[in-house]
């Protein structure tokens, strides 16, 4: 888990100051124009926390914050700007998503204090994005090893699917492999719901020719309270 805070700020003396004022409480790396911040993270990996200062040349602290916002969305995002107006901020809340807005100049204390209350934030999203993960890898092991179990041709034949699915999904340069091939894996998970021996049967009632019919509908169902699942859902 990152600990790293990376300031952004084209005025070299107030970097400066920073860095004595904070480098023994924080990891500390600095930038002075936005390209570099980008250059910086993309070399050594998001930090924990991003400030950045509103107006520098070229690239903008607003337009800093906002492709970060895109391209890493965990960093916890945090703006110093010497023009407290009003619409400064709605921008940056908006558009960059800030945590914290700070005016300049701003005290080394209340930077601190910021930083401190960015890093708690990023510590209890990084615990609960890993959490969900384990909460969402377990919940689809004990999926496919029921299914695999209860209807091992069912999922023999998922598992076919799934490679084909992917070989397709890879020429195509489709986007969601993941969660195609989860769909796949998981697209029968609704047959586990039907009366036994009801596939084998040549004659079907109106109401059993329904329940068949519904299988995908049934399993989007089951599925559709796991977390982060809503793109397998749709795609079954």
């Amino acid at each position: 888990m990152s600990q790293k805070i990376l300031l952004v700020d084209d005025d070299e003396n107030i970097l400066q100051a920073y860095r004595r004022n904070l480098h023994r409480r924080f990891q500390l790396e600095t930038a002075s124009l936005g390209p570099q911040a980008i250059q910086i993270l993309e070399d050594g990996g998001p930090c924990a926390v991003l400030v950045a200062d509103m107006r520098m040349p070229g690239m903008s602290g607003l337009e800093l914050l906002e492709v970060a916002r895109q391209r890493w969305p965990a960093m916890i995002r945090i703006m110093l700007t010497g023009n407290a107006d009003q619409r400064t901020a709605m921008d940056a809340v908006n558009h960059g998503q800030v945590f914290r807005f700070l005016t300049k100049p701003c005290p080394p204390e209340e930077l601190a204090l910021a930083i401190d209350a960015g890093l708690q934030q990023y510590r209890l999203q990084e615990a609960e994005r890993i959490l969900l993960e384990k909460t969402l890898t377990g919940s689809l092991q004990v999926l496919t090893d029921l299914l695999s179990l209860l209807d091992p041709e069912a999922f023999g034949l998922a598992q076919i699917i799934r490679d084909r699915a992917r070989r397709v999904a890879l020429h195509l340069g489709y986007p969601k492999i993941w969660c195609l091939e989860i769909a796949a894996l998981l697209a029968p998970i609704g047959k586990l719901t039907l009366p036994k021996g009801l596939e084998a049967r040549t004659q079907l009632s109106p109401q059993e020719r329904l329940l068949l019919e519904r299988v995908p509908e049934t399993g989007a169902q089951l599925l559709s309270s796991i977390p982060r699942l809503e793109d397998v859902v749709e795609i079954i």
